[in-house]
C-alpha cells in the first residue's frame, strides 16, 4: 500500500525471513533452546528460532538469540515465509505432534532440500514424521536415556581420576 511501510503493517501481516540463518529450530522450549545452542557452539551454525510464545520470545532475545515470533504450526506463517534456500537443517521442537506435522509437511511441499529433523515423544508419533519426509527423527525419551547414560558415565569416569 502506497505510505504504509514495513513497521507499519501489523507483525502478523508482515513476511517471514530467516535471514542468514544456516538452521532453524521451530519451538524454543527447553528442547528447542538446547539444540540451537548445540548448533550454535558445536557446529557454528546461525540459528534462528521460531517461537509463537511472546513473553519466551522476549526472553530468548534478552539472552541475545535471534528469534521470529510466530506459529509454524499455522498456515498463514508459510505464506508470509520467504526463501528458505540457504537454510542447511530445520528442526521441529514443538511441543504438539500435530504442529511439528504441519510444519513437516509445508517444508515438504515446499522443496525444501536441506535435512529436516524433528523430535517425537512417542514412537507411533516418530514414524509418522518419518513417513512424511523427516530426515532424522529423535524420540525424546530415548535422547534424554542416552544423555542421562553419558553424563552419569562421565561424572564417574571424573570421580575415579
Amino acid at each position: 500500500m502506497p505510505g504504509h511501510s514495513p513497521e507499519r503493517v501489523h507483525p502478523h501481516e508482515r513476511p517471514i525471513s530467516f535471514g542468514e540463518a544456516t538452521a532453524v529450530v521451530m519451538g524454543m522450549g527447553r528442547i528447542g533452546r538446547a539444540v540451537a545452542e548445540e548448533l550454535t557452539q558445536e557446529y557454528g551454525l546461525r540459528v534462528l528460532g521460531v517461537e509463537n510464545l511472546p513473553t519466551r520470545v522476549a526472553e530468548l532475545r534478552e539472552q541475545g538469540m535471534e528469534i521470529v515470533e510466530a506459529d509454524a504450526a499455522d498456515a498463514d506463517f508459510w505464506h508470509r515465509l520467504e526463501s528458505t534456500g540457504q537454510v542447511e537443517i530445520v528442526v521441529l521442537a514443538m511441543p504438539f505432534h500435530g504442529a511439528n506435522r504441519i510444519a513437516l509437511q509445508q517444508l515438504v511441499a515446499s522443496d525444501y532440500s536441506g535435512v529436516l529433523a524433528a523430535v517425537a515423544q512417542y514412537d507411533d508419533e516418530a514414524e509418522d514424521l518419518r513417513r512424511t519426509g523427516a530426515d532424522v527423527v529423535i524420540n525424546l525419551y530415548d535422547g534424554a536415556g542416552a544423555s542421562i547414560a553419558e553424563r552419569a558415565a562421565e561424572a564417574a569416569s571424573d570421580r575415579q581420576e
